[in-house]
């Protein structure tokens, strides 16, 4: 069981974004930038994955496909998940030379992102039958608001992504028509 990958996985995050806003750290990296928005980009394609493959869980639940189809796409989703904790833990190593808006970013996914790898453990959890206590209107519930929260950390994590490209362009553009500096 990967259980322990995603509790060590937040504990990394958690402890790492600690570190890097202890004083010391060294703000103004070159290039630090670039790198944060390539870990943004790959975290918003993980995400993506994880918001689609739920919605296919979500979809063969409403209807009478086998149940082991389930543990197979919540494998795929904890794998998924276990690769935007270790995303978010290098974003956390990175976090000091960021730009204000990637700090932003961080900081908003992180949350999200306990939620959502708590709520994946406990759907395989119930696909395992570790937790009997949910009946399957429950666990029908229970999928649809992971793949809620899924959708949801997608957007995020597509919206930082977008702004970041477009900030770049506009800043791109500003250069070639020569506008004068903001006050």
């Amino acid at each position: 069981m990967r259980t322990p990958l995603i509790i060590k996985g937040t504990l990394v995050v958690v402890l790492s974004g600690f570190l890097s806003s202890l004083p010391g750290a060294s703000p103004g990296n070159p290039g630090a930038g670039d790198r944060v928005s390539k870990l943004l980009s790959d975290a918003k394609n993980e995400a993506i994955q994880i918001k689609d493959d739920s919605a296919v869980l979500v979809a063969l639940n409403r209807t009478e496909v086998a149940a082991d189809m389930d543990g197979i796409v919540m494998n795929q989703v904890r794998d998924h998940v276990n690769a935007i904790v270790r995303q978010l833990a290098k974003l956390n190593a990175e976090r000091a030379n960021a730009e204000p808006w990637q700090q932003t970013a961080i900081d908003r996914i992180a949350p999200l992102l306990t939620d959502l790898s708590a709520d994946t453990e406990m759907v395989i959890d119930h696909l395992n039958g570790t937790n009997g206590r949910l009946n399957f209107k429950d666990y029908r519930e229970l999928i649809e608001a992971h793949a809620d929260e899924s959708a949801e950390l997608a957007a995020l994590i597509s919206d930082f992504v977008d702004y970041g490209r477009t900030k770049d362009r506009l800043e791109n553009l500003s250069g070639k028509v020569e506008l004068p500096a903001k006050r």
